[in-house]
């Protein structure tokens, strides 16, 4: 009796790990096991190196916290493609290494596919009339309501600077 029900409680803690698996690590995963299959090994290794950074930060999350979303997830994916970017840079200079530089774009290349793509102008634009709108902005004083509004709907840093320096623009600033 005693072990049946130590099963079920094992069976519910995986059940729940494995329902809080974000749909860009499963997505992660399932390429991983494409590109073994493929014999790809640098795009395995660098999808290797994601899952395990992934791991290294729900492993620092404190106690009895979830894992992580996509959002954390997609952060997490930027910060490793800006580094990747930077060393990249560093390789290519006087004295860089060709093959080293090479490597890092690929890995950024990789890293791109699970990025949100951005916002294109129109989107831009539509999403700012909307958290005008929604924020009720007539001036610049509005302006916080209206980023609030903003940040539900942009993805990323950089769309959300872009929206900012728009509504900023629209608002009279």
């Amino acid at each position: 009796m005693q072990a049946s029900g130590r099963r079920l409680r094992a069976l519910d803690v995986v059940g729940r790990l494995t329902m809080q698996q974000t749909n860009v690590r499963g997505r992660l995963r399932a390429d991983l096991k494409a590109a073994v299959r493929a014999q790809d090994s640098a795009r395995a290794a660098t999808l290797r190196l994601v899952l395990a950074a992934i791991d290294d930060a729900e492993a620092d999350l404190p106690e009895g916290e979830a894992g992580l979303d996509d959002t954390a997830v997609q952060d997490l994916i930027r910060r490793l493609h800006c580094h990747c970017e930077e060393a990249a840079g560093a390789a290519g200079g006087v004295d860089g290494d060709p093959q080293v530089r090479e490597l890092r774009r690929a890995e950024r290349a990789v890293l791109a596919e699970y990025l949100p793509e951005p916002m294109n102008e129109t989107e831009m634009v539509q999403a700012v009339e909307q958290a005008l709108g929604a924020a009720q902005a007539r001036s610049i004083r509005d302006l916080g309501r209206t980023m609030a509004e903003l940040r539900k709907v942009c993805t990323n840093a950089e769309d959300l600077a872009r929206a900012r320096r728009e509504a900023r623009r629209r608002l009279g600033a």
